[in-house]
């Protein structure tokens, strides 16, 4: 949930159901595309999990700001928290150039 903050924790696998893919579903190309953002500053992650990302790289967002402020998001193959006040939306930044 976007608003809470971001916890791990272990839990016991009787209270985890695994649902199998439907092999049509999975046949279909996704087109779910998700939000992107612009880094507006650069980045250098202070904790482990953190994303460090140069001025102008271009982010998917997963999850939107929590109430500190930071998106969950990806650049690459890598995965982790960045500070929303740092970015901005693509198309806001293409309408300021």
């Amino acid at each position: 949930f976007p608003d809470q903050p971001v916890r791990v924790g272990w839990f016991p696998a009787e209270c985890v159901q695994i649902q199998e893919i439907n092999p049509a579903a999975s046949s279909q190309p996704n087109t779910l595309k998700l939000p992107q953002c612009i880094a507006i500053f650069p980045y250098e992650a202070q904790q482990d999990d953190e994303l460090s990302f140069p001025a102008d790289a271009v982010l998917e967002i997963l999850h939107e700001a929590n109430a500190s402020g930071w998106f969950q998001a990806r650049l690459g193959d890598q995965i982790g928290l960045i500070p929303s006040t740092y970015v901005q939306p693509v198309e806001s930044h293409n309408q300021c150039k």
